[in-house]
Parts: C-alpha cells; structure tokens; sequence
C-alpha cells in the first residue's frame, strides 16, 4: 500500500504528522469497533470489519513513513487488536452453536432414554403354541410364527390377535398387564384358544 493510499483510507491531508496521524486513526478505530457489536445489522459489521482491516494496514503503513525512533516507540501496543476481536467474536459465535447443540442432543438423549425405560416398563410378553403351527398377526401387522422360544413382545393393553394356518383363521381379542407373561394354545381342528399366565 502506497502513502497516497494509506493516508486516503486514513483521511488526513500529506502535511498531518505523526501525532495527528494517530488520533485520528484511533478515533475511526473505535467508531469502526462500535459497529460490529452483536445487535447491529450483519452487514453493517462486515462492512466494519473490512474497513477495520483496512484501517490497520493504512496505520501501519504510514508509520513505517514516519522517521525518528521516538515515533516508532510510541505507537500503540494494541494496533493489531481489532483483527483478533473480530477473530474472537466468530469463534465465540461458532463455540456457543457447538455447545448449544452438544446441550440440545444431551436433552434429546435424556428424554430419549427416559421414553425407552417408559415403554420397558409397560412391555408384556406372550407365547403361542398351535397345532398346526400358524402365522401370527397382531392388531394387523404380521409378527412371526407360533412355537418360537422367544415370547413376543407387547404393550400392555387390550389387542386383536389373528392366527393362520393354511386356509384356516382364527381371531381372538385378549388383554395382558404390564409385564404380564400369557401362554397362548391354539388347536385349529377343534378350532379352540387358551389363554393363560405363564
């Protein structure tokens, strides 16, 4: 950047010296600052945080025009700050998304968990033996076959249980309890169901 171009962005004339250059600089530097707080508009702020950075470059630029040691030691510690709070402000954006999310998939684990003990808690269990062996449907849906070792698993509550084998049908409605464990017989030639507690 040339000096024509750094004082341009600055906006002081060729005769503005180094004092004058400097509060000048800090004073647009702070105007600049007070427009990329959150609340103002998103391109407002970047439209300051392009400026700002153009700022400092300008700054930084003319100083090195500047002779004299004393000059050089006087300037400012915090020149490159605002670079590094605009830097910051996104980080902190981008670290306060991740921990909104990590707490929003702590809470969906949490209730998902406590929906899954709900449901164990009001699970039973029934077996069905039949002779022939049959499909076996329950409240419309195909669930398996009858004779299994494994008991079918359900809540609790009053179902529409459909047994089928070959051509031949059978329905019955039953009622299990919470964690109840029924034993279902089932004889299709003399077309009869037992229902009892296991």
């Amino acid at each position: 950047m040339t000096e024509l171009e750094a004082r341009q962005i600055m906006g002081i004339n060729d005769n503005a010296g180094f004092d004058e250059t400097k509060q000048v600089y800090e004073k647009t530097l702070q105007k600049l600052r007070n427009k990329i707080v959150p609340g103002n508009d998103m391109s407002v702020r970047h439209e300051a945080e392009r400026k700002i950075t153009q700022l400092i470059t300008a700054w930084e630029s003319l100083k090195r025009t500047y002779a004299g040691a004393s000059h050089q030691q006087s300037m400012p510690q915090y020149a490159s700050a605002p670079a590094y709070t605009s830097i910051n402000q996104k980080q902190i954006e981008i670290a306060g998304i991740w921990i909104a999310g990590f707490f929003m998939l702590i809470i969906l684990i949490v209730c998902m968990s406590a929906y899954s003990n709900y449901k164990q808690k009001r699970m039973a269990q029934f077996r069905v033996l039949s002779v022939p062996w049959c499909d076996v449907e329950l409240d419309g849906r195909k669930i398996g076959q009858s004779g299994q070792i494994e008991a079918f698993k359900v809540m609790e509550g009053k179902h529409y249980l459909v047994l089928r084998s070959n051509e031949k049908l059978i329905d019955k409605y039953f009622k299990i309890k919470r964690r109840g464990r029924l034993l279902i017989k089932v004889n299709f030639d003399r077309r009869t169901v037992y229902v009892s507690n296991e």
